[in-house]
């Protein structure tokens, strides 16, 4: 008697052959997480710490150019220079704490940190010019101390609030002209 010839697969040939089958049609199941806009990795430094920092020595500046305002006269008075810079301090740092929450305004954000920027630096020049002449504004050498102090204090937080702005300018011009490709 003649045996049919049968053919026995072995099993792992099977094995690999479903193996191969199951590769080509393989379709994750998941959506892969996209990767991060430019603006969260601005988020993620914490501007909004930075922002209150400003708001505070905007606040600060406010309150020394009023207490000054009592004062002779000087250059820094005149250009009401404690007033200006302390509210572009203070209306920077509420962009910067407000741009966690509305995205949309990241731009006028980086315009007004530049814009008070640039108040801080013509700020600390006229500050300084003011302090070499802190002797000669009236006869009392007492209220010609007290300013020179008040306006020290003006000059060490205008450079406090340089300190501030431009690590912001930094993190923001960097992230607006990131070179990565949006996805």
């Amino acid at each position: 008697m003649a045996e049919p010839d049968i053919e026995v697969e072995n099993e792992e040939e099977e094995e690999n052959t479903e193996m191969e089958h199951f590769l080509k049609r393989y379709e994750p199941a998941c959506v892969l997480p996209r990767p991060p806009r430019a603006i969260e990795s601005f988020l993620k430094k914490e501007p909004a710490m930075m922002g209150i920092s400003q708001i505070v020595v905007g606040v600060i500046s406010i309150a020394c150019g009023a207490t000054l305002a009592v004062s002779p006269h000087s250059l820094v008075l005149i250009l009401r220079l404690p007033f200006i810079t302390g509210f572009l301090f203070l209306v920077s740092g509420l962009a910067t704490v407000v741009v966690e929450k509305k995205t949309i305004i990241f731009s006028m954000c980086l315009a007004m940190n530049c814009g008070s920027l640039v108040s801080a630096v013509i700020g600390c020049f006229l500050y300084s010019v003011d302090l070499s002449y802190w002797d000669s504004y009236t006869n009392t050498k007492d209220i010609n101390r007290i300013t020179a102090v008040l306006k020290a204090m003006l000059l060490v937080l205008t450079l406090v609030e340089i300190g501030f702005v431009v690590p912001l300018l930094y993190w923001g011009y960097k992230t607006l002209y990131s070179l990565k490709p949006p996805l």
